[in-house]
């Protein structure tokens, strides 16, 4: 297979992005170059398109006319194949750093150089640049006669160094190839991304905040670098003890982290975690007001609590209308589990909608015809999800459509639906929706100890194959009470 400059898979993806036909002169001026340095180009990928059968690129008026299955020579440029993929020097020092960085101990230049593909001449040459590359992060490569080349510096400092690397986060892995080989230099299986989005989208949940999504995907990153660096025994420097607004929204990370990856859960590394959370360079938060102080926040939940507590009394009559079983279990919040929320009547399997906004709707409406909410609520969800994205989707092929306390709950309920077909409700990561649960909150530990029960059901693939395969509600009810206390 042809050797493949960086150019020419760039103007290779040119070619496919553009819908009208483009000309010589455009891609000459585009890449700075003479318009024979292009003609070159393309005649190297006329040969990849002849090695795969797939016809020819012919030059009519100066105007390039890419045959049908053009696309298909993607095929012939391995992402992270450096065999057939010629790095450029900028490439080939980010690399190099990478390696070096992700070494626990020395590495001499002739491994460096086997991993690049290149000569030990050409990483001695660019040993330099390297050296000074390393040297912006605030760490020292140390050389050893015998033994080669190491890092030396913090471990914080280190692991910032690898997300400027790849600082757009794990989106763009299968668009360039330097992100491509520092993610695969993780040693992380593709599904613990996912995993981890997951962890990272129900502690986001919890902390009741909205991380935009370019912040949310630099947290991920540095979450499958700590795993990394972890695994290897490279821990976080010890660190000043002081506690902030994240330290508590951190911890719930690392201890999902840590008995997903079994790794050791350690304080250092809820410090500097939490301290990423808040900083604005990593971590933006969407949110509708100014950050209240923490005695406000506490006022405001006593009073909410106090209200809900009220207002619970007076509905037990209601309640008791809407659900199997008796009074008596709002007598106590701790006897109150998930299947007391979802029993046969308050789940519908085989729904069919066209996409999330009729399932939101009517899901509501399903609510507000039975007294658990205002008609304001359903409007209400609507446009949180419109203003802030889809937040609601929280786990791959899970939603859970809510507004906050005071927004029109009046009842603590919940209805939960799955779809016929499933529907994509704007997260790439973890579409298509599949299941949905609508709930109301009047009482926040009745509502979060009914959610982290469902959170925990759907991380189950298990639950979501059985729950696929339930034939009616009744059969569906039985198996979260099942599940809810396995």
């Amino acid at each position: 297979m042809k050797t493949v400059k960086k150019r020419t898979v760039s103007i290779i993806h040119e070619l496919i992005g553009n819908e009208e036909l483009m000309t010589l002169s455009e891609l000459a001026e585009k890449f700075e170059v003479s318009q024979r340095t292009i003609r070159n180009d393309l005649k190297l990928i006329n040969e990849l398109l002849k090695e795969m059968d797939l016809g020819k690129i012919r030059l009519v008026g100066g105007r390039i006319i890419c045959p049908s299955s053009f696309g298909q020579v993607l095929k012939a440029v391995p992402k992270d194949d450096l065999y057939t993929y010629k790095l450029s020097q900028e490439e080939r020092i980010e690399i190099a750093a990478s390696f070096l960085i992700n070494t626990v101990e020395y590495i001499t230049m002739s491994v460096i150089a086997d991993n690049l593909v290149v000569s030990r001449s050409t990483v001695i040459n660019d040993l330099s640049k390297i050296k000074a590359y390393i040297g912006q992060g605030n760490l020292k490569v140390l050389s050893h006669p015998n033994k080669g080349l190491r890092v030396e510096g913090k471990e914080s400092d280190k692991r910032l160094f690898l997300m400027n690397i790849k600082g757009n986060g794990v989106e763009k892995e299968q668009k360039d190839i330097v992100e491509s080989i520092v993610l695969k230099q993780l040693n992380l299986r593709t599904d613990s991304w996912q995993k981890i989005r997951e962890i990272l989208y129900e502690a986001v949940y919890l902390d009741q905040s909205r991380l935009r999504e370019d912040s949310f995907e630099k947290i991920v990153l540095y979450l499958g670098i700590m795993i990394h660096r972890n695994q290897q025994g490279s821990y976080i420097e010890i660190q000043k003890r002081q506690p902030n607004s994240k330290y508590r929204m951190a911890q719930n990370i690392l201890i999902q982290i840590a008995k997903e990856y079994f790794i050791s859960h350690k304080e250092d590394e809820v410090q500097f975690l939490s301290e990423l959370l808040i900083c604005e360079k990593f971590s933006g938060y969407v949110s509708e007001k100014n950050e209240i102080t923490r005695k406000e926040m506490k006022e405001q939940l006593d009073s909410a609590i106090y209200e809900a507590e009220i207002l619970l009394k007076k509905s037990r009559r209601i309640v008791k209308g809407y659900f199997s079983q008796s009074a008596e279990i709002w007598e106590h919040y701790d006897t109150v589990e998930l299947h007391h929320f979802l029993p046969a009547s308050h789940i519908q399997l085989g729904v069919e909608c066209q996409d999330w906004k009729e399932i939101v709707e009517n899901m509501g409406r399903w609510m507000y015809e039975r007294g658990y909410v205002e008609k304001r609520y359903v409007a209400s969800m609507i446009e949180n999800t419109e203003k802030n994205g889809p937040y609601i989707v929280v786990l791959s092929g899970f939603a859970i459509p809510h507004d906050g306390q005071g927004k029109g709950s009046i009842i603590s309920g919940m209805y939960l639906v799955s779809l016929r077909r499933p529907i994509p409700f704007g997260v790439e990561k973890l579409d298509p929706v599949e299941f949905v649960c609508c709930f109301s909150a009047v009482d926040l530990k009745v509502h979060m100890k009914a959610f982290f029960s469902l959170i925990s059901m759907f991380r189950n693939n298990t639950f979501k194959r059985k729950l696929r395969e339930c034939k009616t509600s009744q059969d569906a009810a039985h198996l979260i009470e099942e599940y809810e206390f396995e």
